[in-house]
């Protein structure tokens, strides 16, 4: 066995060894309780981070339409520092959580501050069980409810013997949770030169909330270079890498691997029923294009006659009737079975966010302009705020509107 080899497995098992006695002690003082829901396989995940994405699906759709007028209620300021890094809201048992850096606020609809939190930067929480679930600073999951009472605490990511590790993918279920875990740069100790350096990995995990050993592993070497998906009503879930990997949770077996088709791929999404949607870019041009979870191409979009760019970090946008909304710097383009079914100008600034509505209306994100469009790609409404928009629009049960700026949080009715 080669020197690296030797190195790594003791490393394991010396990390393992310190993870069980760390986590024993922790255990016999304050051992994690398990979230109570009295539904079992009903979840009521709102959102996930960012909340635009809506589910593990990224599918940045709103399960509530909103009859808004373009009304600014009020402008409360957030209290953030470094808002301006990975901003995010989430709609939780009626109050709306800013999410910025390390920082988390929670306001009640009439826009008082009832409390806030810290956890790791960077990383997402979850909206699920009516709880909110966070990765801590000591990089444990922990979870609140809406009074700010813990209800989960120092619950592990296991496997992952280093602090280098980022989640990238949270999805808390009843009584475990998905994690996917990416080690951009992993390191150990070597004094083998002639080894080569460790490669970046994608681990997925399924975990009983507490315990140190999850209750599925899987760990892929390579860089990840989509965002990675879960899709609950099939217990599938998908990394891209060189390749796609789609991995059965029900028989913990990997399912298909294929290579998408395009020179470049930026983002996606998937549906309920596992389709995926791909944005990205082939022979100059920009591509959308739906796929199986068996590498089947079911129908591509091309653009050969405008060379805009997508806007990189937003998914296409899921909507009824198999529609998908995709968003450039300087365009909304509604796609359906790949055709274009209308497209929209926007002369206010560059587009940056986008959500799709229940009834199919879609609201965008441009500079300091926030749009609403009908169906059928009508102008409902436009609103102009004095600073730029950062956050996807969510919308709550009562059809408010919510953006934030790098400093006010911001109601529309």
């Amino acid at each position: 066995m080669c020197m690296r080899n030797l190195v790594v497995v003791a490393y394991a098992w010396l990390s393992v060894l310190v993870f069980l006695l760390v986590g024993s002690a922790a255990c016999s003082k304050e051992r994690p309780m398990t979230p109570m829901s009295s539904k079992e396989n009903i979840m009521q995940n709102e959102s996930t981070y960012p909340t635009y994405y809506s589910s593990p699906r990224r599918d940045c759709a709103i399960a509530v339409a909103s009859r808004a007028g373009g009304n600014i209620a009020w402008s409360r300021e957030l209290g953030l520092e470094r808002a301006d890094i990975l901003p995010a809201l989430l709609i939780w048992e009626g109050n709306i959580l800013a999410v910025a850096g390390e920082g988390m606020v929670l306001f009640s609809p009439d826009s008082r501050r009832l409390w806030d939190r810290v956890k790791r930067a960077d990383s997402p929480p979850a909206v699920a069980n009516g709880l909110l679930y966070f990765e801590n600073r000591g990089h444990f999951l922990e979870a609140v409810d809406p009074n700010n009472s813990q209800v989960l605490k120092k619950a592990p990511f296991p496997g992952v013997p280093t602090d280098e590790f980022h989640v990238t993918l949270l999805w808390p279920r009843e009584k475990d949770f998905i994690a996917t875990i990416y080690l951009p740069d992993p390191t150990y100790d070597t004094e083998d030169l002639d080894t080569p350096p460790p490669q970046p990995e994608v681990l997925g995990r399924r975990t009983v909330y507490g315990e140190l050993v999850g209750a599925w592993g899987k760990t892929y070497e390579g860089v990840q270079e989509l965002p990675p998906l879960f899709v609950p009503e099939l217990e599938r879930w998908i990394i891209s890498m060189d390749e796609v990997i789609s991995v059965d949770l029900k028989l913990e077996e990997e399912a298909s691997r294929f290579k998408i088709p395009l020179e470049q791929s930026v983002n996606w999404s998937a549906d309920a029923e596992g389709t995926l949607c791909i944005i990205g870019y082939h022979e100059g041009h920009k591509v959308m294009l739906a796929m199986s979870l068996t590498g089947e191409e079911k129908w591509r979009w091309s653009d050969r006659k405008t060379p805009d760019r997508w806007v990189t970090g937003q998914p296409p946008i899921r909507s009824g009737n198999r529609r998908v909304y995709g968003l450039t710097g300087g365009r909304i383009l509604a796609i359906e079975q790949g055709k274009l079914l209308w497209q929209y100008e926007v002369k206010n600034g560059t587009i940056r966010h986008g959500s799709s509505l229940a009834d199919g209306s879609l609201l965008v994100a441009a500079g300091k302009t926030l749009i609403l469009l009908n169906l059928a790609g009508k102008e409902r409404f436009l609103v102009s705020l004095d600073n730029e928009i950062l956050t996807p629009p969510v919308v709550d049960a009562d059809g408010n509107i919510y953006v934030a700026t790098a400093t006010h949080l911001v109601q529309i009715k």
